[in-house]
């Protein structure tokens, strides 16, 4: 039995979409947590959260399919259950994290002080390094779901 590389299979007739599928959407979020106005910082939070809630699920659910289905291509099973999901989680939490710790206001006259510190600097460098690399890595990882379709 074959399903679509998109669709995970949790039971005969339920489906989650794979992670890979909203690649854009993140992206998307990925240019709004540059910004330092508070809404969209408190957006950001609750979609860090929504995201961290919507991994799991879709972790759990491959999990459920696969002592459901564990009978049948066992290490092809392990390939495409840690592959994709686990990394992507990591790049994400560490990503929106880094971003989450920088104070909400950027500009130096506000705050010199503070930018000034080592903390800073290096919380600056770190969500600058995130923000850069990400989207290569998220690509990559996504590319890696489509290479290895969940079969079944």
């Amino acid at each position: 039995m074959h399903f679509p590389f998109f669709l995970v299979p949790i039971s005969h007739h339920m489906y989650l979409p794979s992670f890979s599928l909203n690649s854009f959407f993140f992206m998307f979020l990925f240019h709004i947590q540059r910004t330092s106005h508070i809404l969209l910082k408190l957006f950001n939070f609750f979609t860090l959260f929504f995201l961290v809630y919507y991994l799991f699920l879709n972790f759990f659910a491959k999990v459920a399919s696969f002592l459901y289905f564990i009978k049948r291509s066992l290490f092809f099973h392990l390939l495409t259950l840690f592959s994709v999901d686990f990394l992507s989680f990591l790049i994400l939490f560490f990503s929106f994290s880094s971003s989450l710790t920088l104070p909400f206001t950027t500009d130096k006259e506000r705050n010199p002080r503070h930018h000034q510190s080592a903390n800073h600097v290096f919380l600056s460098n770190f969500s600058f390094f995130s923000y850069n690399n990400t989207c290569s890595l998220f690509s990559f990882f996504s590319a890696l779901s489509f290479a290895f379709p969940a079969r079944f």
